[in-house]
């Protein structure tokens, strides 16, 4: 197994906090960024990636996660929204929920793999069509499981089927980067006994001071 760097570990985490903090604006406000829904998008399509950051485009493509994840780790006060905290660790325990699920991960891929379909058909990964495919993958397999994740909010808006679809797959792109923080060597131990390095590591990130990724 190929030795996976802290920074890597960091930039992981920092895209299930992203998804975390956007699922929370979705479910609230009503809005996420475009430029952010796209960077999810890619995200769960990118299944063959150069290295970790290329799963993401670049860091700031993830930096409002990143900067969640630093007033996590350090413990600053205010903290971030419980609600952004809880949908985090509901994310990595779903993630754990799917691991060893050798069908559900074959059914997920295959349901990916007509996304990106949709995707070369558009041209556009925030077009509807593709995320609502991406949507249907999360609720045919992952919602599917005896944890589900409970995402309160606006009833405005978490009864519109559009913004449903996004949170969907919002919650999917969490998943997804909870999958690569188990790949990149990632125990939730980790969070209690190598947060200062993970601290570190995500300072490094937000300053443009990482070079192991």
């Amino acid at each position: 197994m190929a030795q996976h760097s802290i920074h890597e570990q960091a930039i992981a985490l920092g895209g299930v906090m992203q998804a975390a903090l956007l699922v929370e604006q979705v479910a609230r406000r009503g809005v996420c960024p475009a430029p952010d829904m796209a960077t999810a998008v890619q995200a769960v399509l990118n299944t063959s990636p150069a290295s970790t950051i290329d799963i993401f485009g670049s860091e700031a493509n993830i930096r409002e996660g990143l900067k969640a994840l630093r007033v996590v780790l350090s413990r600053e006060q205010p903290g971030v929204h419980p609600d952004i905290m809880r949908y985090a660790m509901s994310l990595l325990h779903l993630e754990g929920k799917m691991r060893n699920n050798d069908a559900m991960l074959a059914t997920l891929g295959k349901m990916i793999a007509q996304s990106q379909e949709r995707l070369n058909y558009f041209q556009e990964p925030n077009h509807d069509a593709v995320i609502g495919s991406l949507a249907r993958a999360y609720q045919d397999t992952l919602s599917k499981l005896n944890f589900r994740i409970q995402v309160t909010g606006n009833p405005t808006y978490l009864n519109q089927q559009r913004h449903a679809d996004q949170i969907r797959m919002l919650l999917l792109f969490g998943v997804r980067s909870a999958r690569l923080w188990r790949q990149c060597g990632g125990h939730r131990w980790q969070l209690m006994l190598s947060r200062g390095k993970l601290l570190r590591a995500t300072q490094d990130l937000l300053t443009g001071h990482s070079t192991s990724q």
